[in-house]
């Protein structure tokens, strides 16, 4: 029989930050999907309902349809990819796994089922397990949209932002909808600016080079608050979230001023005096990230302002599991004192650094 994929429009899931593939792919659009196959009268009748029911957003419902479904024709690879994907939107991730895996046994040679695994494998923390299902993905349909999605947020947990990067690019030019594609490309531009201070150039730059510098950094910054408004756009249910409170940041940094006074955020660089931390409290270490081992940094980019005030947070390296959000809520409660230039209070771009260890 001839197969033929096909992928649902995208619609945001909710991104912990094994955050990337994560987050798209809970919504009416970014799903790994297969087209349907005529089946047995009774289970099709069910399984119609439970796809109609998912693409309304009425998760629960199409479990239940879906679960019918299944059992009157368990060998149908459409019904168990979708109850894998309500399985997840409902947050039963184990489950997901399962009807993910009776998926495959199907159709082994599909990478949009093997993406389908592979992300909800980066849910569960299991990420040498993620990483094999991504690269196998991949290797079935280099071009397939959801295998360069979820390769691409493998190698941006791995750190390699300019893969992720050209991943994101890669999926959009097989799948412009694919809203999960957009917030890793944002986010892979982002990764860029997380180096750790101590790696950064350790030699006095010229006046041409700090401009070049910032020309480009704001460049960057535009780029991804593009990437960002368009993945809110798509996602709609991901606007009352972190990324939407970091589309205005971006626009601020990309236009180096703030949009609360009209003042420049300027760099470490062309103040007289650089901004002092004074008292920089510390984020709560999570239990479930402490159950789940997760270890690593959260980097933030902030404005330090002339009014004495944290703002423009923006996540430049993230972790999952509350620990960017606990991040963030300590830096909003960082006490300082202002940079300076020629004698007057400025605001000031820094970089905050947040380490989670469990020893």
């Amino acid at each position: 029989m001839e197969r033929d994929e096909t992928r649902l429009k995208t619609f945001p899931f909710k991104f912990t930050l094994a955050w990337v593939v994560a987050f798209a792919l809970l919504t009416p659009g970014g799903r790994f999907a297969v087209k349907a196959q005529e089946t047995v009268p009774a289970g099709k009748q069910a399984r119609d309902e439970g796809l109609k029911r998912y693409a309304n957003g009425d998760f629960q419902g199409a479990v239940e349809s879906l679960r019918r479904a299944t059992e009157n024709i368990n060998d149908d690879p459409v019904a168990w990819n979708y109850l894998g994907l309500a399985l997840r939107a409902r947050g039963d991730h184990k489950s997901a796994r399962k009807a993910f895996e009776r998926a495959i046994k199907l159709r082994p040679d599909s990478a949009t089922l093997r993406a389908g695994l592979a992300d909800i494998l980066i849910f569960l923390d299991k990420f040498s397990e993620a990483k094999k299902e991504a690269e196998r993905a991949f290797a079935l349909d280099p071009n397939n949209a959801d295998a360069n999605l979820v390769i691409g947020s493998i190698r941006l947990l791995q750190g390699s932002c300019k893969s992720a990067e050209n991943h994101a690019g890669d999926a959009l030019k097989n799948n412009s909808k694919l809203s999960g594609a957009y917030l890793l490309r944002s986010r892979a531009i982002l990764c860029g600016f997380a180096a750790p201070s101590r790696q950064r150039a350790k030699r006095d730059l010229s006046a041409d080079e700090i401009i070049a510098g910032q020309t480009r950094s704001a460049a960057r910054f535009g780029q991804a608050a593009e990437s960002l408004e368009k993945f809110l756009e798509l996602a709609p249910s991901a606007s009352n979230g972190i990324w939407k409170e970091q589309l205005p940041a971006l626009r601020a940094y990309a236009a180096r001023v703030d949009p609360d006074n009209g003042s420049p955020i300027l760099s470490s660089a062309e103040v007289t005096t650089r901004a002092r931390v004074l008292a920089k409290p510390e984020p709560e270490y999570t239990q479930s990230a402490k159950q789940s081992g997760i270890v690593g940094g959260v980097v933030l980019r902030a404005v330090f302002s002339a009014d004495g005030t944290v703002k423009h947070l923006i996540v430049l390296n993230y972790l999952p599991h509350g620990l960017t959000e606990n991040a963030v809520a300590a830096a909003r409660r960082i006490r300082f004192e202002p940079a300076t230039k020629d004698g007057r209070r400025v605001s000031m771009a820094f970089q905050l650094e947040y380490y989670f260890n469990l020893t």
